[in-house]
């Protein structure tokens, strides 16, 4: 599937968000890019980008979501487990 300019965009950016802690800009990017398609991985990212700040409920709930829309969802059934400690 081909790449949307949003998703290259946070694809460039992320590493270097992270690094810098940026979660206010990682967190709008993720924001847009589930505006832009709600799918499993969009939701992950965003519980992934939670997590990295602390914020395991606000995690969690994405993780959920994402298994809502797809049950056997790998990245967020690990997400799930990693943040309870499974």
């Amino acid at each position: 599937m081909k790449r949307t300019k949003l998703e290259e965009e946070y694809q460039k950016k992320r590493r270097r968000l992270i690094s810098q802690k940026d979660w206010k800009t990682l967190l709008d990017l993720c924001d847009r890019l589930i505006e832009e398609e709600i799918s499993p991985k969009r939701y992950c990212g965003r519980a992934s980008i939670y997590h990295l700040m602390g914020h395991s409920n606000k995690a969690l709930s994405d993780y959920k979501i994402a298994l809502e829309m797809d049950s056997k969802c790998g990245a967020a059934q690990r997400g799930i487990e990693k943040i309870l400690d499974i």
